[in-house]
């Protein structure tokens, strides 16, 4: 099982970056014959992260309730994954 997280800046957003960086986890996660799962956590206010996880082939899992506090609010966790099919 293998977990990501990545923050882009600002002024780097919207130019596709996220999605290419996400590819090539998957990409690599595909090709290591290890690798069964690829699992991350979205903040509840980011629908344009979630949307660059949808696009990918993350499946939405559930939802962590308030488990996160930033900028003076609580947020919600949304847990995504994606299994890769590895023939012995």
């Amino acid at each position: 099982v293998v977990g990501i997280g990545i923050s882009l800046a600002q002024n780097w957003r919207n130019r596709g970056i996220g999605t290419a960086m996400m590819q090539f986890v998957i990409d690599w996660c595909r090709a290591n014959p290890v690798v069964h799962r690829l699992e991350l956590t979205v903040f509840s206010n980011n629908p344009r992260a979630q949307h660059v996880y949808e696009k990918v082939g993350f499946q939405h899992e559930g939802i962590r309730k308030e488990a996160y506090f930033k900028h003076g609010e609580y947020l919600d966790g949304i847990l995504m994954a994606m299994l890769f099919d590895k023939q012995t």
